[in-house]
Order: C-alpha cells, then sequence, then structure tokens
C-alpha cells in the first residue's frame, strides 16, 4: 500500500520569501551608509560609458580621414587619445569595482557578525535541531549570494 503525502493547508504553507523588502532591509541597514562610495562608484560607471561611447565615436575620423585620406595627423592623434581613453577607463573600472566590493564584503562582515552574536544567543537545544552543515552554509554560501547581489 502506498504512502499517503500529507497535504499542506495554507495556514501550514512558509510565509513566502519576499526579495524586494529584504533587499529594502539589507541596503538601508548595511549598505546606505556608504553614500560617498556608491557616488564614487557611480562617477566611475559614468566615466566608463562615456569612454565607451567616445571610443567607438573616434574609429570612424581613424578610419576616414587616417586610412582612406591618409592624413597622418590623424593617424597620430586618434591613437594616442584611444590609449589615453583606454587608461582612463582602466583606472574607473577599477575604482568602481574596489568601491563595490568594499561596500560588500563590509555588508557582508557586519552580517556575519550579527549572525554569530545571535547564535551565541541560542542555548543548546537549538544547535541539537540545526545541524552544523546547514549553519555553516548559512553563514559561509548564503552570505557569499547576499554579497554578489549587493556589487
Amino acid at each position: 500500500m502506498a504512502k499517503s503525502i500529507p497535504v499542506m493547508t495554507h495556514q501550514d504553507a512558509p510565509p513566502p520569501f519576499k526579495t524586494v523588502p529584504m533587499l529594502k532591509r539589507v541596503f538601508n541597514t548595511y549598505v546606505n551608509h556608504h553614500w560617498p562610495r556608491i557616488i564614487l562608484a557611480l562617477g566611475c560607471m559614468i566615466v566608463m560609458a562615456a569612454t565607451t561611447a567616445y571610443f567607438a565615436h573616434l574609429i570612424e575620423p581613424l578610419f576616414d580621414g587616417g586610412f582612406i585620406r591618409r592624413d597622418k595627423q590623424i593617424l597620430y592623434t586618434v591613437p594616442a587619445v584611444l590609449l589615453g581613453l583606454t587608461i582612463l577607463k582602466s583606472i574607473a573600472t577599477y575604482i568602481q569595482t574596489y568601491q563595490l566590493e568594499f561596500i560588500a564584503q563590509s555588508a557582508t562582515r557586519d552580517i556575519q557578525h550579527e549572525l554569530y552574536a545571535k547564535l551565541m544567543q541560542h542555548d543548546l537545544k537549538f544547535a541539537q535541531h540545526n545541524p552544523p552543515a546547514e549553519l555553516t552554509n548559512r553563514f559561509l554560501y548564503d552570505l557569499q549570494r547576499l554579497s554578489a547581489s549587493i556589487t
């Protein structure tokens, strides 16, 4: 005889996971005080977008003026400008990546400290009902995913 699967009622079901409210809470609690770094990262993103657009814009004069009309001035000027733009974009990319990683790592550290403090407040019965592997998973992998989301 086959076992019957218990049917969950609406009252037994776990509450739905709400991503947007959770992300708002994480942002307000752990990220919001990093506004100077966020603004710097956004500024670097703007520089990256502008250099990419200007890079594409400079290709046309290079081909039309430098290769078709054989203007030596353009053949020397445009590659130098492109090199400067590449350096500027690289610096902006580095700063933007560093700032966002700093924010994400800071938030992760703060959450780990809070999780550890809460874990230490529980009694031994909590440890018996929650496998250490699950707790370790929460401490490491779930927070890594959260850090990636923040970045």
